[in-house]
């Protein structure tokens, strides 16, 4: 996947794919909410997990970015809007 990204070589299909991994990485391998000891060891196992969460959550984000690129119609009508009409809504 890592190839076809760096070539070229059908670079949205393998970064799509690699987000995905990213996402599920992220989810089912550090989670960092699990040790217990967060808020009580400031070199504890979960502070290193939550580091590592978000790592791979923005390299998802980056693939996602490849993918999509800048002229996600989402994304475009987003931009399009001025910043005191946008209303985000979960």
């Amino acid at each position: 996947m890592s190839a076809g990204v760096v070539t070229g070589n059908a670079d949205r299909a393998c970064a799509f794919v690699l987000a995905g991994y990213c996402g599920v990485t992220a989810l089912v391998w550090k989670q960092f909410w699990r040790p217990g000891d967060f808020w009580t060891n400031s070199n504890g196992k979960a502070r290193a997990l939550f580091w590592d969460f978000w790592k791979n959550l923005a390299v998802a984000a980056g693939f996602l970015f490849i993918t999509f690129g800048t002229t996600a119609s989402s994304v475009d009508a987003f931009l399009r809007i001025p910043p005191s009409h946008r209303i985000l809504t979960a």
